[in-house]
């Protein structure tokens, strides 16, 4: 039995959503590098998937196919849930470093334009 469309579209939108909360978690031999492009992806797949669960909330006759990944959609969004506040954390951590970084530039920076006035 070929799947109906939207069931292999709603497939595709569960395995993007599970690759992406995959690329979100740290694991114990390396450190997770996020780019801007991982969390922009994600809200687009997440948008997607939005998108076609609108498009099949009004149908009442659906196959056991589509309401097993409505399953797999909810338990990867509740995985992302669980998920999120530690990448919120880690963004956290990295931008007080920055800042730690741009302060100490800044007066580095500071510190030769008035040395450079004494010499």
């Amino acid at each position: 039995m070929v799947p109906a469309p939207i069931e292999e579209r709603l497939r595709l939108a569960n395995q993007k959503l599970q690759t992406g909360t995959a690329r979100l978690q740290p694991k114990a031999d390396c450190p997770v590098v996020l780019k801007p492009e991982d969390l922009s992806s994600l809200r687009i797949d997440l948008s997607c998937a939005a998108d076609l669960f609108g498009t099949i909330a009004s149908d009442p006759s659906r196959s056991a196919g589509i309401e097993n990944e409505i399953s797999q959609y909810r338990s990867t969004v509740e995985q992302l849930a669980r998920v999120l506040p530690s990448v919120q954390a880690r963004l956290l951590t990295e931008k007080a470093r920055l800042e730690i970084v741009q302060a100490h530039m800044t007066a580095t920076a500071a510190w030769a334009q008035a040395s450079k006035k004494t010499v």
